[in-house]
């Protein structure tokens, strides 16, 4: 690639994000001047509004609440990559409850988006893993709410696009976690060629082709950048506001509401629970056993919710609740 650029009389980029690190490299490998085109500038801003909240326990509340009505939601999540995927795991098995439709979208699943329709879909609730932060979009009109829960384990670069994924979002609900994770000590810029080497699946090199490699131009753009970013993970929640100024982002704060915090914690509490058991199928007799319960709020809410759906369902098709017998209309 830098080749070709270093090569070429005229170099046309179109990037949303492009940097100023990025348009000082094409200037340097050129030795052109560069010319920036911002596009039209309007009034209001193209981006969507980013509600931030002041802790995740209100935040999942505002998430179980929108599931519970009846809305349709989009939730993006890096704790997936906490080293195993418990979290995540734990997520979608809480969240799923609420949701008469969920899917998955991860490292085991992504295969799926190629034969997912969203425009016929009638998923209630899309979780997506940070295996999505950019080169996926969702067009259509789809979603009542976007969610975005941040555990600082990608780059805040890489989180601020997945705020792109659905392009019809007026408004995104955001929850940055402050402090998550330990920060490992800055890589040298050796230690990170190293890394880079490691985790690419190449031939045994010798000496000779190491040192080769660490003169490369494109090695050394590769190392800077991976600077920039190791220095963007240090103050993550303030380098992230930043970089929503600088794109121009609305950013509204949410107030702290102790009622529906404490309903968060109550909700992340259940989470952290392991399952009693796996699921089954149930019986007709549990089905029966279900709706001759005389009182419903002892229930559990999946219960409670399946209850209210059963006796909906049998009038509907005017079938004796006793029995479970009747001719559907």
């Amino acid at each position: 690639l830098l080749k070709q650029i270093m090569q070429s009389k005229h170099i046309i980029v179109a990037d949303a994000f492009i940097s100023e690190h990025s348009l000082q490299l094409l200037k340097k490998l050129t030795n052109l001047p560069v010319y920036l085109y911002p596009g039209a500038v309007t009034e209001d801003s193209p981006y969507p509004t980013v509600n931030l909240y002041p802790n995740e326990a209100q935040f999942t509340a505002n998430i179980v609440n929108d599931l519970k009505a009846g809305k349709r939601v989009l939730f993006f999540t890096d704790c997936a990559r906490q080293g195993d995927k418990s979290k995540f795991q734990q997520l979608c098995e809480y969240l799923d409850q609420f949701s008469c439709h969920t899917l998955v979208l991860d490292a085991d699943s992504i295969q799926e988006m190629e034969r997912v329709n969203f425009s016929d879909s009638e998923y209630q609730l899309v979780l997506i893993s940070p295996v999505i932060t950019s080169g996926i979009s969702i067009t259509e009109d789809l979603f009542d709410k976007v969610y975005v829960l941040g555990k600082q384990t990608i780059h805040p670069n890489q989180l601020l696009q997945t705020l792109f994924r659905y392009r019809r979002a007026e408004s995104i609900e955001l929850h940055l976690s402050n402090n998550y994770f330990a920060k490992p000590s800055p890589l040298s810029p050796l230690q990170i060629l190293i890394d880079e080497l490691s985790s690419t699946p190449l031939p045994e090199i010798t000496n000779e082709d190491f040192e080769r490699l660490k003169q490369s131009p494109a090695v050394k753009v590769l190392i800077e950048r991976k600077q920039i970013e190791q220095q963007l993970r240090y103050q993550y929640f303030n380098n992230f506001l930043g970089l929503l100024e600088i794109h121009q982002f609305p950013l509204q704060r949410i107030v702290v509401d102790a009622s529906l915090t404490a309903q968060g914690k109550q909700h992340l509490q259940a989470m952290e629970k392991p399952s009693k058991s796996p699921w089954r199928p149930r019986t007709v007799p549990e089905y029966n056993a279900l709706l001759d319960h005389e009182n419903t709020e002892q229930l559990c809410l999946g219960d409670e919710l399946l209850h209210t759906f059963l006796v909906t369902l049998l009038n509907k098709l005017n079938i004796d609740h006793a029995t479970l017998e009747g001719v559907c209309s």
